[in-house]
């Protein structure tokens, strides 16, 4: 018997074809498409925006709500008065010295002010001596600073980053953006109700990024109150009313915590992986503050003591000569110490006291001194004769310095045996590395020799002058010791015999004096 063959089954009844090779790449690479991810997380953004309670944005229309511009209205009317007020604050060393100054102990704040300009300008003008002066100041710098911890400088620090970010949020141009919701927005005019409108979201695109990189740093649990009295004490007024700060760093908060602003820009930009650039303010002022302190201070000090020495030169120079200029030497000059200057060398250093110690032996020496001198030594008669030729010797080195010193000068001209050593070291430098260890040597041997001529000399002068006082006061004396006739010496002179001695050698004090500022 044949077998009747089964009627054909349903198509919906067979096995499911299992997917191919080529099926599965299909998928999965469909799935893993920039383009689909990118749109399928565009639609997930949009959805967000739409679910978001604070309505900023249309994501259907692409457009930017009102209530966008009254988050902005609400900061723009606590912060328009502090915009004006610390305009360029961020960049203005006022605003971090203020900081720290507001922050020293009572203790630290006295010491900072004694190490103030004005301070060390007022004790130097009360008297006080150069070197005392000077280390006053080191010892106020060493207990200042030793009393500041790391803490309390961090402290610092962080507080005035926080600032910066204050001033960044108050930087902002609310209006600029404002006055595109409503077109007759007046700047700063807080009587003004506006009328804002919904705009093409596209119109403030760039705005709202700039503003991105501003708000992951504002920190709405901070101390505002701190940062408030900072600024209150740096412009001597309140700079915002702090209850509408308050409010406002509560939107900014609500704003964070959504997320709804960079939703809204990588919605314009159809791009859901845009960040903004936030910039992170990581600014050190306590350390440049205590560096620019103690640099200060230790100019101040040393500016007072430079003007103390040049007062004091120009007294000594009126006491000596009637005048603080003379007759200078033609090559050891300071005209020929550019030259020097400009390869890094010293020149010559001892130019005003070899002008000084050859007016003096060329206008006191052989005249005024030389007088007295030849009076006590020629027509005195000393029971002890070493005085006298203690102070023979002395002047009679003293007359051959002059030449020394004109010897010493002429040699220095561009055909004298220095001169030309100089001038061909010097021309050889441009070139020649050891040409200028050679020419700082000859100068450092030109110094020595002045150096030399004024040590030597201001020793022969304290010899004279020792004599001189010896003299001086033994001619007080009812029953002399040394000078045995000085009633002859008496008519010598036209004038009393003590005053003369007595101005030689107050002269010559003053020259030692004078050199002696040189050392």
């Amino acid at each position: 018997m044949a077998v009747q063959a089964s009627p054909p089954q349903p198509k919906s009844a067979y096995p499911a074809k299992a997917p191919g090779l080529l099926d599965r790449l299909f998928s999965l690479f469909a799935s893993d498409d920039p383009e689909r991810r990118k749109q399928r997380q565009l639609r997930e953004i949009a959805a967000d925006l739409k679910r978001n309670r604070q309505k900023f944005y249309n994501p259907t229309r692409m457009s930017a709500e009102a209530g966008l511009a009254k988050f902005f209205w609400e900061i723009y009317k606590t912060v328009a008065a502090a915009q004006v007020l610390l305009k360029g604050a961020e960049v203005s060393g006022a605003l971090k010295m203020a900081l720290v100054d507001l922050n020293l102990s009572e203790e630290q704040s006295l010491l900072r002010e004694r190490l103030t300009e004005k301070s060390i300008s007022e004790r130097a003008q009360k008297g006080a001596d150069p070197a005392s002066l000077d280390a006053e100041v080191k010892r106020d710098l060493k207990v200042l600073m030793g009393g500041i911890d790391t803490d309390w400088m961090n402290d610092l620090d962080a507080l005035f980053n926080r600032v910066l970010v204050f001033l960044d949020l108050i930087s902002f141009d609310y209006y600029f953006l404002l006055k595109k919701f409503d077109a007759g927005l007046p700047e700063r005019d807080f009587s003004y109700a506006p009328r804002f409108d919904s705009i093409d979201g596209a119109t403030i695109q760039e705005e709202l990024q700039d503003f991105l990189e501003i708000l992951p740093n504002v920190d709405p649990d901070a101390d505002w109150d701190r940062i408030m009295g900072v600024l209150k004490e740096h412009r001597g007024m309140e700079i915002a009313a702090r209850e509408s700060l308050r409010r406002a760093l509560q939107s900014i908060r609500e704003v964070q915590k959504s997320g709804v602003l960079l939703l809204v820009v990588r919605h314009l930009l159809s791009n859901p992986a845009w960040k903004p650039m936030v910039k992170a303010h990581r600014e050190r002022i306590v350390e440049p503050y205590l560096s620019r302190l103690k640099a200060e201070a230790e100019t101040t000090a040393q500016k007072v003591a430079h003007g103390k020495r040049a007062e004091k030169l120009e007294e000594l120079a009126r006491a000596v000569f009637g005048s603080s200029t003379v007759e200078k030497l033609s090559n050891y000059s300071e005209q020929a110490n550019p030259e020097f200057a400009q390869k890094m060398l010293g020149g010559f250093t001892y130019v005003n006291a070899l002008n000084y110690l050859r007016a003096f032996l060329t206008l006191y020496l052989p005249a005024s001194i030389r007088e007295v001198v030849d009076l006590l030594i020629i027509k005195g008669k000393w029971a002890n004769p070493q005085p006298s030729n203690q102070m023979s010797e002395a002047f009679h080195q003293l007359l051959t310095v002059a030449e020394k010193i004109g010897r010493f000068d002429t040699d220095l001209a561009e055909d004298g045996e220095l001169g030309r050593r100089l001038k061909n070291f010097a021309l050889r430098a441009e070139r020649d590395r050891k040409a200028i260890v050679q020419l700082r040597m000859a100068l450092q041997q030109i110094n020595d020799e002045a150096r030399t001529l004024i040590g030597d000399s201001v020793q022969h002068f304290v010899s004279i002058a020792r004599v001189l006082k010896l003299a001086h006061e033994d001619a007080g004396k009812l029953n002399p010791a040394y000078l045995v006739n000085w009633k002859d010496l008496k008519p010598s002179t036209d004038k009393d015999l003590r005053t003369v001695i007595a101005a030689a050698y107050k002269r010559i004090y003053n020259f030692v004096q004078l050199m002696q500022m040189y050392k």
